[in-house]
């Protein structure tokens, strides 16, 4: 995988033949430096092993003006992992549910690393749905008990 930061925005290209469209295309310039994950290191895209420049653009168009791909790419959006509310439901609400959500919130930053959003906006979605799901059973638990100690204590 390929990492470029520009203007505070990362965009990863998953291999070289995507990295070369943009390229083509103008998005990724000579002077454009290039984050290659595989080998632990930062070089020039003209010094990236593969990638050819020049048969595209006569002048091409300046970084800020240019339009990035969005889809499949990570663009720097950030799932949130709702993490924090699945470790709080499972130890004040109902614990089977919330481990459910925090193994869910376990998975989101991984696939958002990997640029999979779509997999990445589920298991978040599921983490949350979860964690209602265990301050609602939580909440129900505790009405039954509140209940039924009410009902024992006036029997007597």
């Amino acid at each position: 995988m390929f990492r470029i930061d520009i203007n505070g925005t990362t965009y990863i290209a998953p291999d070289l033949a995507t990295l070369q469209q943009w390229a083509n295309e103008g998005r990724v310039l000579p002077a454009t430096t290039i984050y290659i994950q595989s080998e632990n290191r930062q070089l020039m895209a003209r010094d990236v092993p593969g990638l050819v420049f020049g048969s595209g653009y006569a002048t091409p168009p300046r970084q800020e003006a240019v339009s990035y791909p969005r889809q499949g790419y990570m663009t720097g959006e950030k799932v949130q992992n709702y993490l924090v509310y699945a470790i709080l439901t499972t130890l004040c609400c109902c614990m089977p549910f919330g481990i459910v959500s925090i193994v869910y919130a376990a998975q989101v930053d991984g696939f958002a690393a990997r640029g999979e959003m779509a997999r990445a906006t589920e298991a978040s979605d599921k983490a949350k749905n979860w964690a209602i799901a265990s301050a609602v059973g939580g909440l129900i638990a505790s009405g039954l008990w509140l209940a039924l100690g009410t009902l024992s204590g006036g029997l007597r």
